[in-house]
């Protein structure tokens, strides 16, 4: 069974202020994740948006200064919170699909610049890519009460020239990984086999690729399948019957995406034990040329000894949900937490999407570094 105890920070960045709604949603989800999680939370923004948050208190702290190669960047603590206050705005809360991927012992960054966002974005994709760079050094000062930079410090993070994002890779700590295809269209000098021996290089031992769902934009696996453990995995399903509340998909498309993770979850079958998820029906909306994600349970969120749910207000379905992950992850005993996803769902994406978490320890010296060097540069 994966262990959770050894998860040490959870990191998310704020949305545009502007977007009320979705701002309501990150003030009630930080309440949360305050109440039910002992362990380090990160947040960072602007002064504007911190300042709306702390209802002021970001100008009446004292400020520290954070990474010499960041000086726009200073942050305050309240109690288990860290507000880190940036000059501008995260332009893209998905920190996930940024930020490097920790691989078991390793940590990898691959770089960030997805098919369905860079048109016209080559400059925020870069800027986020700095972001994503910044982060295991920002988080590996708070756990040792020293500023770090990387001339100096104890993290040396593997750089790949490889495009994957954080929500294309799902993993366990055995070394097994669900990637979508979606891979090779951004990287497509690269074959299956090529890929596989390159990752292994970093602990990954058993790579499933899989096709992306016909009807999402981004590619990701993480609102289709997730592991439990070793030996078990959640996949999505929707419900046997298809139901036009006005909002839903065509029924096209509905029998088109059921069919889709009935194979996904018959081709998990052959190697785990799969517990299906039963998502709502999604619904026929988008923004910011993103497809909605609303009724998706599947990209919920499990850090330390809770497991954050999606809810999207329907009754039935919210309980079901709430009684198959709990069940799925029984050994573990989580606490299950309720959070009202609707809004943040209508811009694509779920709980796992939009926060990052940070292990002590999986970090790389410059020993272990070296060794995969040769691997590196080779590519």
């Amino acid at each position: 069974m994966e262990s959770l105890t050894n998860k040490r920070m959870l990191v998310l960045v704020l949305p545009d202020t502007a977007k009320i709604k979705l701002f309501n949603f990150y003030e009630v989800f930080i309440s949360l994740l305050k109440e039910y999680i002992q362990d380090k939370i990160i947040i960072i923004g602007s002064k504007n948006q911190i300042f709306r948050l702390t209802e002021g208190i970001a100008s009446d702290r004292e400020s520290q200064k954070n990474n010499s190669e960041t000086p726009d960047t200073y942050y305050f603590q309240d109690n288990n919170v860290y507000w880190f206050i940036r000059e501008k705005e995260v332009p893209n809360i998905r920190i996930r699909d940024y930020a490097p991927i920790l691989f078991r012992d390793q940590s990898l960054k691959f770089r960030y610049n997805p098919s369905y966002f860079h048109t016209g974005k080559e400059k925020t994709t870069e800027i986020l890519d700095r972001i994503g760079n910044e982060l295991p050094y920002l988080c590996a000062s708070l756990l040792s009460g020293v500023t770090l930079d990387k001339s100096y410090s104890p993290i040396v993070l593997c750089h790949s020239d490889l495009i994957l994002d954080g929500g294309n890779c799902v993993f366990n700590e055995k070394g097994d990984a669900v990637i979508s295809t979606r891979f090779f269209e951004e990287n497509p000098t690269w074959g299956i086999k090529e890929a596989q021996g390159y990752l292994s290089l970093f602990g990954l031992n058993k790579i499933h690729f899989i096709e992306p769902k016909p009807s999402g934009h981004t590619g990701h696996v993480d609102g289709i399948v997730r592991f439990v453990d070793s030996r078990s995995v959640i996949v999505s399903a929707l419900p046997d019957t298809y139901v036009q509340d006005g909002k839903s998909i065509s029924r096209m498309k509905y029998e088109e995406d059921a069919e889709y993770l009935n194979q996904v979850a018959e081709y998990m079958s052959k190697y785990y034990n799969v517990t299906r998820l039963t998502n709502i029906i999604p619904r026929n909306e988008e923004r910011e040329k993103i497809s909605s994600s609303f009724g998706n349970y599947t990209n919920f969120l499990i850090f330390g000894d809770c497991l954050f749910v999606p809810q999207y207000g329907n009754e039935l379905q919210d309980k079901l949900a709430c009684e198959t992950l709990a069940k799925a992850y029984q050994s573990l005993d989580p606490s299950i937490v309720k959070v009202d996803c609707a809004e943040l769902a209508s811009y694509g994406g779920g709980l796992n999407c939009i926060t990052w978490e940070f292990y002590e320890g999986r970090i790389l010296n410059e020993r272990s570094c070296n060794t995969h060097a040769a691997g590196l540069k080779k590519h």
